[in-house]
């Protein structure tokens, strides 16, 4: 796809994305070799506290283990054994915010030692990519080898897959893998277990907020039928476990909801990884609440506006214009949105991967690989941005990046529709 003097060649970009893994890999050793101790010379090389956002994930199989799914949204009982964990964890708080049969995934890990079930996590975490990549293969195996490889390697040492996922303790290497098996099973014809596993996403509703719309407009009812009963099985398996645990999970989530249209958190830290509309809004306006929530609205309202008639039409368009409808559905999802954290945003590379599969097929017009290898190079490098140099910008340039990749997908995706007669 490259063009002498275009770029770097796909050779330079595994060898690159290689070495970045492996410092992030040893960075996560440095953590793991590091003692249990607020003042040691390695403290350097850890995050804020061990494990980083694993801690809420390894505290809930603790709780379900011991005391119960009634009490696995007590959230005093989160913050004392939160506190046990790491002597750095006794000013802090961290809670499990997600759906109760999430949980159940961690109860195994937390029959380890907190230490052992961090190193199991980051081998299961890479292990994840595996699955989410195995259901992107039929646009991989469009791309030649160099150009697979280079993909594959971009995205497994991309941010929110590699540092967030494996370093951080956090699950947006999940969502990945169902939304890239429900665009797989989809794509194929199988709707019915497209819909199933687009399901097992409502672990965290605002990654499907905007799914929703483009599923009714489409009326695809094997979809509607698979997704339907996929949630209607989580929420029964959920209530027999815990009827209690699944009332207090939407009270927390309606706390959260709350917080999240006044264009707060109730976490601090994590503000400058807030990447939708309206926090990205709320951190330049700081004084106007409304205006944010305003302006999300009217991103949400116009996605669905530009978006609406290529779902109309979804099961009459060919492969490369489904490919396009799901990946700028899936990067729009991402901004479109009332709370969206950077973790969140691994599933960029299920949009990105049929985005350069299309490209590819259309590489002899010259423009259009270069924007794309353009576009893509600035929401990887953005990515990168660190917390504090976002607090003092105010401005989330990631959140800009994710927008001109969803800009380049829609302008894609218009241009295939309009060489194809309806």
């Amino acid at each position: 796809m490259n063009s002498p003097g275009a770029g770097p060649e796909p050779r330079e970009v595994s060898f690159a994305s290689t070495v970045w893994f492996c410092m992030i890999v040893a960075y996560a050793a440095l953590q793991l070799a590091s003692p249990f101790a607020p003042d040691t010379a390695q403290a350097g090389f850890r995050t804020r506290y061990f494990g980083s956002d694993f801690a809420e994930f390894y505290i809930a199989g603790k709780i379900l283990n011991q005391h119960g799914p009634d009490a696995l949204y007590d959230l005093d009982l989160q913050t004392r054994l939160f506190r046990e964990l790491d002597p750095r964890n006794r000013d802090a708080v961290l809670w499990y915010v997600c759906a109760p049969y999430l949980a159940q995934v961690f109860r195994p890990f937390a029959l380890l030692s907190y230490r052992a079930a961090y190193a199991a996590w980051m081998i299961v975490a890479i292990l994840t990519y595996g699955i989410g990549v195995a259901g992107l293969s039929p646009f991989l195996a469009s791309l030649p080898k160099p150009y697979r490889r280079a993909a594959l390697l971009l995205g497994l040492s991309f941010v929110p897959v590699a540092l967030w996922s494996l370093v951080g303790g956090q699950i947006g290497v999940v969502a990945f893998a169902i939304v890239a098996w429900c665009v797989h099973f989809d794509l194929s014809g199988k709707q019915l277990a497209a819909g199933a596993t687009l399901a097992l996403c409502c672990y965290k509703p605002t990654l499907l907020l905007l799914f929703g719309p483009f599923l009714l407009l489409r009326m695809n009812f094997r979809f509607l039928l698979g997704f339907a009963a996929g949630l209607g099985g989580l929420l029964a398996v959920s209530l027999l476990a815990s009827a209690k645990a699944v009332f207090d999970w939407f009270g927390l989530i309606a706390t959260y909801g709350r917080l999240a249209s006044q264009g707060s958190t109730p976490w601090p830290d994590v503000w400058p990884l807030l990447i939708d509309v309206n926090h990205f809004v709320r951190r330049i306006y700081a004084s106007d609440a409304r205006l944010s929530v305003v302006l999300a609205a009217a991103a949400f309202i116009s996605a669905v506006a530009l978006l609406g008639r290529y779902w109309r039409r979804f099961d009459a368009g060919t492969m490369e214009q489904r490919q396009l409808t799901w990946a700028v559905t899936i990067t729009l999802s991402l901004l479109a949105n009332l709370y969206v954290t950077a973790y969140d945003s691994a599933s960029i590379v299920v949009g990105a991967l049929p985005t350069a599969s299309v490209v590819w097929q259309h590489r002899t017009e010259v423009l259009w690989p270069r924007r794309f290898h353009v576009v893509i190079a600035v929401v990887y490098l953005t990515a990168l941005i660190p917390a504090p140099a976002i607090a003092c910008l105010r401005v989330h340039l990631y959140t800009l990046a994710i927008a001109a990749l969803a800009l380049f997908q829609y302008r894609l995706l218009g241009r295939l529709w309009h060489e194809t007669p309806e």
